[in-house]
C-alpha cells in the first residue's frame, strides 16, 4: 500500500525550514526573532489603540450599549492587531532579506575585484605573484621548497 501523504512544505529555494514551514531559511535566527518581536509589539500597540478608538466611536458615535461597546472594541482591536503585526513582520523580514542580499552583492563585488587584482599581479614580472589569492604563485627565493 502506497502512502498518499504530501511532501513537507519547502521554502522558495527548495530547502525545508524548521518543521518544514520556514519561508526564510537563510536568515539568522537571532535577527528573525528581533524582527518578529518588534512586529508583534507594534501590532499589539496598534491593536490596543485602534480598539480604544473603535470602542469610543461605537459608544459615542453610534450610541450603543456598554456591552456592544466592549465587544466591538475587542473585535476591532484584535483584528487590527493581528493584521498589522503580520504586515510588520513581513515588512521586517523583507528588509532583513534586502540587507543580507546587499551585503552578499558587496562581498561578491569585492571578491571579484580582489581576483582581478591578483591576476594582474601574477602577470607583472617586477613583483612576486599572488598578492592575496596566490594565483600563479612563483617562488623565486625557493622559500617553500622544504629542503632548508
Amino acid at each position: 500500500m502506497q502512502s498518499t501523504s504530501s511532501p513537507p512544505p519547502t521554502s522558495a529555494e527548495g530547502r525545508p525550514g524548521p518543521f518544514g514551514l520556514s519561508e526564510h531559511p537563510l536568515l539568522p535566527m537571532a535577527e528573525v526573532g528581533k524582527v518578529n518581536r518588534k512586529g508583534q509589539l507594534r501590532g499589539t500597540a496598534t491593536g490596543i489603540f485602534s480598539g480604544v478608538l473603535g470602542a469610543l466611536f461605537v459608544r459615542n458615535g453610534l450610541k450603543r450599549s456598554p456591552n456592544a461597546t466592549v465587544m466591538s472594541g475587542l473585535l476591532i482591536g484584535s483584528l487590527t492587531g493581528y493584521i498589522s503585526s503580520t504586515i510588520y513582520v513581513k515588512e521586517g523580514l523583507r528588509i532583513l532579506e534586502e540587507k543580507k542580499q546587499s551585503l552578499r552583492s558587496t562581498v561578491d563585488r569585492d571578491t571579484d575585484l580582489m581576483n582581478t587584482l591578483d591576476m594582474q599581479a601574477g602577470q607583472n614580472p617586477n613583483f612576486e605573484a599572488g598578492v592575496a589569492g596566490l594565483h600563479e604563485f612563483q617562488d623565486r627565493s625557493h622559500s617553500t621548497r622544504g629542503d632548508h
